[in-house]
């Protein structure tokens, strides 16, 4: 198979390369294990706090999940936000809500006050089919975020 990588929504394309399909077959599988996009446009003003995930928390998420290769370490997917609550996708648990970390505190907390809650998808759909729906969770603070958590 042949593909063109374009890292500007289509504005400019990179140079045509070969893959073989049997390499792909685990990343497009599990789409989801893409990294998240890092340009400033998607981003945009994002929450610092980040979180390592307690042990007992973590072995919490694979047996649900099923998934042993779970990021011990996970960051806030909202807006800037001054105090309150912050909140980490984990999984989606699909069909049905998505498994998220929920804890309070500062940029880099430590996990004492960390709870693992399911939460339903956002409703909102982006302006055109291409972005998709909101990646958060219902009644999120803050803007729609589409495309990253």
């Amino acid at each position: 198979m042949t593909l063109r990588v374009s890292r500007d929504s289509g504005q400019t394309w990179g140079p045509v390369t070969s893959v073989a399909v049997d390499a792909l077959a685990p990343l497009l599988s599990d789409p989801g294990r893409y990294p998240a996009c890092a340009c400033p446009r998607c981003l945009g003003p994002r929450c610092a706090a980040s979180l390592r995930l307690p042990l007992r928390l973590l072995d919490a998420a694979v047996r649900r999940l099923g998934d042993p290769a779970l990021d011990r370490v996970v960051h806030c997917a909202l807006d800037e936000h001054p105090r309150g609550q912050h909140f980490a996708v984990l999984d989606s648990l699909l069909p049905g809500p998505a498994l998220w970390a929920r804890w309070a505190g500062g940029a880099a907390a430590v996990g004492e006050d960390v709870e693992l809650i399911e939460l339903r998808d956002c409703a909102a759909r982006g302006r055109t089919p291409r972005q998709g729906a909101c990646a958060l969770f219902a009644g999120h603070p803050g803007r729609h975020v589409h495309g990253r958590p």
